[in-house]
């Protein structure tokens, strides 16, 4: 009976788009924290109604023994910030830039070409901000030298649009304001979407 006294079940609710991050590619990261917390963990299918919108969060199952449940939960919420945890992702590690909305599309560059050439020279991956995620920084995640090749490129980056903001005589607070309003004139329509933001945005 101290085994069952031991056993826990404990429900997380988590950005609907980082489940994919929680699951990971072939599910190695629902495995890793299976093997090194030694629990399941479960992903509820959720039935969303005709007409209806999708809901921005999911609920996350974890159940095993106590600890093991406390580790894995750390590790999820880790994994919903940054995109890894140390248990199911050892070795990495990340930076962060702050990036204001209305730089996004700056800093990505046409048909994301900036955000690939990064990940193609670094070989770290960049993760952009979009509206539900839970981090609101631009997140690069790799080995401390893949990271640190990655962090050039978006210092360098960030510079350029500052100069270009700067020789355009233009304030960062008026381009961003003009940002703001041109997102009113939309409607509050969702930014459009193409395919090769799935790669960068998510990790698969």
């Amino acid at each position: 009976m101290a085994g069952e006294s031991n056993f826990v079940e404990s429900v997380l609710e988590v950005p609907a788009r980082s489940v994919p991050d929680l699951i990971g590619s072939g599910g190695c990261v629902v495995k890793a924290l299976r093997d090194a917390c030694g629990v399941h963990v479960n992903f509820p299918t959720q039935v969303h109604k005709a007409g209806e919108a999708e809901k921005p969060l999911a609920k996350v199952v974890v159940a095993g023994p106590k600890d093991g449940v406390a580790a894995a939960k750390d590790a999820i919420k880790l994994i919903v910030q940054q995109y890894y945890a140390p248990i199911t992702h050892p070795g990495l590690t990340h930076a962060e830039f702050n990036v204001e909305e209305w730089q996004i599309a700056r800093f990505c560059g046409r048909a994301g070409s900036n955000v690939r050439h990064i990940q193609g020279d670094s070989k770290a991956r960049v993760y952009v901000p979009r509206e539900g995620s839970a981090n609101k920084a631009v997140v690069v995640v790799g080995t401390p030298s893949q990271v640190a090749v990655a962090k050039k490129h978006v210092v360098r980056i960030l510079e350029s649009i500052a100069e270009e903001a700067k020789a355009k005589d233009t304030s960062e607070e008026a381009m961003a304001a003009a940002f703001r309003a041109g997102k009113a004139h939309d409607n509050d329509d969702e930014e459009p979407h193409e395919e090769w933001m799935d790669a960068y945005l998510y990790k698969r």
